[in-house]
């Protein structure tokens, strides 16, 4: 067969007996890249065009999730093939990768597999932009991060285990996947009287100003002075949740609505602000793992629900960082929200004081006075499992 026969692969022989034997069959037969269309040279390889298939091009953090990354390596190098997997720390990114699967212009047929946190995933959609090609092929995560939101809205987990199946995993994918779309922003900040930006990000996820930003910044510093305390997703959460407590206490936070201002350009409205020391502007329904921001049945307010390709951000604030705790619960069965804000399709915040802010968990601290501006980057193909996933967005046809 083009594909080989499945049961030369060494992971083969820890997978006789009935189901386990067709689910590899399987998973192959949808993702793996036919053996005949690979030519070594030597050192590398190249992959001749082909047809027929639809391979899933896998890119691996290894260092994500304590190190875990390194055993989802060499399980879907041994599931798949050592030529539709990848290191992204060894190839400095998916570039590598990626273009293998490129032809006169434009890409083969293809899946691809980030595994590894919300960055990681930022990291791969990056690249795949700077190739700037029309037929980009759709994207999902295998979650290795701490907070995995797009991996939780994506419905492919909210953060994989040593002990999880590597198989499972890709026979649900092959089986299940729906193709839909994700909404991706372009955040600017530039300050007062300035002529260019001094930052300029892609938000796939959200964008934040004020307590939770100021955290994330702590955490960020101390992962950066003692990495050897960041060994595990556990190990990090509890980090992360004495900062969030030595901040709620100790810390003294501006009031949001006392220096920002937030307009929308396209409706050239200015909008009322909420009160709160947290302003976060999403993309996602899934915010620090897994709390649900715009809450469930908006619409019984007069607001629309939440989707990653409808064109749309929203935008809350939240009173403190327990505040933010309580959507964990409270949402997930209907009642609590953040205070929301607005929905709207292009922003600009004005922010008159120095404060911490942060784009997909990349925090820094600003200087002020200055505006930010976020508008529509473009929509990004991506693979969803479920239907609460699909959901949140439009199904591509």
């Amino acid at each position: 067969s083009k594909s080989g026969d499945f049961r030369s692969l060494p992971m083969f022989a820890k997978l006789k007996g009935g189901d386990r034997e067709a689910k590899a069959k399987e998973v192959l037969e949808h993702f793996q890249i036919p053996l005949e269309y690979v030519v070594d040279n030597g050192e590398d390889f190249t992959i001749r065009p082909y047809t027929g298939c639809q391979p899933l091009i896998c890119f691996v953090n290894p260092a994500s999730g304590g190190c875990q990354g390194e055993l989802v390596l060499e399980k879907l190098q041994k599931y798949l093939s050592p030529h539709q997997v990848f290191n992204l720390k060894a190839d400095k990114g998916a570039t590598r990768g990626l273009t293998k699967f490129v032809s006169e212009g434009a890409f083969l047929p293809c899946k691809v597999l980030a595994c590894g946190g919300d960055g990681t995933a930022g990291w791969v959609f990056q690249d795949i932009d700077k190739l700037q090609l029309q037929n980009e092929p759709p994207l999902t995560v295998l979650p290795l991060g701490t907070g995995n939101d797009l991996a939780r809205t994506m419905g492919t987990g909210s953060g994989w285990d040593k002990n999880d199946s590597i198989l499972d995993f890709l026979h649900k994918l092959a089986k299940d996947a729906k193709s839909v779309m994700l909404d991706r922003w372009k955040v600017t900040v530039t300050p007062m009287g300035a002529q260019e930006a001094c930052k300029s990000s892609i938000m796939n996820n959200y964008f934040s100003i004020g307590v939770d930003a100021d955290v994330a910044l702590r955490f960020d510093e101390e992962r950066t002075a003692h990495p050897e305390k960041f060994k595990s997703r556990w190990s990090n959460k509890m980090t992360y949740a004495k900062l969030s407590a030595k901040s709620e206490f100790t810390q003294h936070h501006p009031v949001i609505k006392d220096i920002c201002q937030v307009e929308s350009n396209n409706f050239h409205l200015k909008v009322e602000m909420k009160p709160g020391i947290g302003f976060i502007v999403t993309n996602l329904p899934n915010y620090a793992a897994g709390g649900l921001l715009w809450g469930c049945h908006p619409e019984k307010n007069g607001w629309k629900s939440q989707k990653v390709s409808d064109g749309y951000l929203e935008v809350v604030t939240i009173d403190s960082l327990a505040h933010l705790g309580t959507l964990h619960s409270s949402s997930t069965i209907g009642r609590g929200h953040a205070h929301r804000v607005t929905q709207a399709n292009d922003l600009t915040v004005r922010v008159s004081a120095d404060v911490a802010m942060q784009v997909d968990g990349e925090p820094w601290r600003q200087t002020g006075p200055t505006t930010v501006q976020i508008s529509h980057h473009k929509a990004s193909p991506i693979m969803v499992l479920g239907d609460k996933a699909a959901a949140h967005a439009t199904v591509k046809d």
